[in-house]
């Protein structure tokens, strides 16, 4: 008797178990992994950061394509499931191309509108009941210990969007810890919403700057300033990305009448060179992170799930730690020690490298070198590197006084 349950409990799981594969099938079977993805821009020049980041993304079957918006028809843009406008339809869509915009979206479409979009459509379309200037934070509202999660609020969101949102929260605060100076109080904040039907991913004082609405079947994803940015350069062609007007060239004017050169200096410091547009890694790479993410988002909105590849063997990332401290600040301020306990943190090894000799950032100091003749005057040969050669070749000459 007792045998005789045990069987059919076990037949119980099984058969269970065997339902549950069979519905997960039905549920995805016909399922084909694939996000469609348009790049809408206004034809002729456009700006390929986007684009090209987009390009890039881990993001399994995402398929991306980039068309002129004017050239498309709504059965044409209905067989997207999500569309990124460049900045070049900011300020020169018309009427028609707007009304498509939202019919796409009401229809079932995802539409991403980074920041200087808020003023080409409707308050309603974003789910907004205004939309606003956002102030720039003080300088020090933004500086080490002040830039915290409290500068921000993260209000709870949809499961779909935590990772979007989860993204925003660890880039924002990481960097306001960072940014010692409060570098971006100088610089333009946007626009952002008082929500109406939007639901908000992220806040500062009371005013959206990161939200989502659901109009009719689709959704439209409007950004801040933060990421996407566009106060410096961040296209992988080291030229594009950026927008002067949003404060870097006030901040290059200031900066540079300020720089006071240093006469009958003996050395080349780079701190007198002009500031001039450069490419920023650190928003660079947020800017790719938050692209791809929400490629994501509208893979789980779209599927229920989004995959994701993973680089190196065995699904590790591609790549290894190896940081070298030589400049006196770095060994000033410790930092090789917080770079280990950073690491150690997240379970990770680094690597060190260990310098013979340091220097000040951004200096370079002039020298007399000589090549030493280690043949003869017939059949002379130089002495290039020697243990102490360090970035130029030759023996440096010293003298006292």
């Amino acid at each position: 008797m007792i045998r005789q349950r045990a069987y059919r409990k076990a037949a119980a799981i099984a058969i269970v178990a065997i339902a549950a594969v069979v519905l997960v099938f039905l549920l995805t079977a016909n399922k084909e992994l694939k996000v469609r993805l348009l790049y809408a821009t206004a034809g002729g020049a456009s700006d390929p950061t986007a684009y090209a980041q987009l390009r890039q993304s881990p993001v399994v079957g995402l398929e991306l394509e980039r068309q002129e918006l004017s050239r498309l028809s709504a059965r044409e843009l209905r067989s997207y499931d999500s569309i990124y406008l460049d900045p070049s339809l900011h300020g020169s869509m018309t009427d028609s191309e707007r009304e498509l915009l939202q019919a796409y979206v009401r229809e079932g479409g995802h539409l991403f509108l980074e920041n200087p979009f808020a003023d080409d459509f409707d308050p309603g379309f974003l789910g907004a009941g205004q939309v606003v200037d956002v102030p720039a934070p003080a300088r020090s509202a933004l500086g080490a210990g002040s830039g915290s999660p409290s500068l921000w609020s993260y209000p709870d969101v949809d499961a779909d969007l935590q990772s979007v949102q989860q993204l925003l929260r660890s880039f924002a605060d990481s960097f306001f810890r960072h940014d010692t100076e409060g570098s971006l109080s100088r610089f333009s904040w946007g626009k952002g919403l008082v929500p109406s039907t939007a639901q908000t991913l992220a806040s500062m004082n009371g005013i959206s700057l990161y939200t989502l609405n659901r109009y009719g079947e689709g959704t439209v994803f409007f950004s801040g300033t933060l990421l996407p940015n566009r106060y410096f350069v961040t296209g992988y062609d080291l030229s594009s990305g950026m927008d002067p007007k949003l404060g870097f060239k006030k901040l290059a004017a200031e900066t540079n009448a300020a720089k006071k050169p240093t006469p009958d200096a003996l050395y080349f410091d780079r701190s007198q060179l002009p500031l001039a547009p450069y490419f920023h890694f650190t928003f660079a790479a947020g800017n790719a992170l938050l692209r791809s993410e929400y490629a994501a988002f509208v893979s789980k909105t779209k599927l229920g799930y989004s995959v994701k590849k993973s680089y190196g063997p065995y699904g590790r990332p591609a790549m290894a730690y190896q940081n070298h401290f030589e400049a006196l600040e770095a060994i000033r301020d410790g930092e090789g020690i917080q770079w280990a306990e950073l690491l150690k943190k997240y379970k990770q090894i680094p690597s060190f490298s260990l310098v013979r000799s340091s220097f000040t950032w951004g200096r370079w100091q002039e020298s007399v070198v000589v090549h030493l003749n280690t043949g003869t005057n017939d059949k002379p040969a130089f002495a290039g590197e020697t243990p102490n050669s360090f970035y130029s070749s030759g023996t440096r000459l010293s003298a006292d006084g």
